[in-house]
């Protein structure tokens, strides 16, 4: 892992905005489907269970995504890969998982944990140094 390039904070926020378009792109047929609104009083009565059972494929697709290809659409798109910080393979289930909840400390104090990324040796965001991961650049 010594000679690979780490993906910096521009180009991570890129890819991120490229998956909130296409996972929203994506979502957007199922709630159709299932009658979704944007009228308050339609979500003041209560979050359907369908739309519960979406985000939560999609966060299993999310972390198939980052076992099997290491990479998110938009990952893909910027030529960056999501790796175990010390072999270098892609990440165990159980690492995704865990760098999925380190999501929650990264974002919790003002996004602090996605800035440090900015500003660290590894380009590592509080949610990799809880999983042991490093997003690199594959070309």
């Amino acid at each position: 892992m010594e000679n690979q390039q780490y993906a910096g904070f521009w180009i991570r926020a890129f890819a991120l905005i490229i998956d909130n378009i296409v996972f929203g792109l994506v979502l957007t047929i199922p709630f159709l489907m299932l009658g979704a609104s944007a009228d308050p009083a339609a979500l003041a009565e209560g979050i359907p269970t369908s739309f519960v059972m979406i985000y939560v494929l999609l966060i299993v697709a999310v972390l198939a995504l980052w076992v099997n290809k290491g990479a998110t659409p938009g990952k893909m798109l910027t030529k960056t890969k999501i790796v175990d910080a010390t072999t270098g393979d892609n990440l165990s289930w159980g690492k995704a998982i865990l760098r999925l909840l380190g999501y929650i400390p990264s974002q919790i104090v003002f996004f602090l944990g996605f800035i440090w990324v900015a500003f660290d040796a590894k380009k590592q965001g509080w949610h990799d140094k809880i999983a042991n991961s490093v997003v690199i650049k594959t070309d």
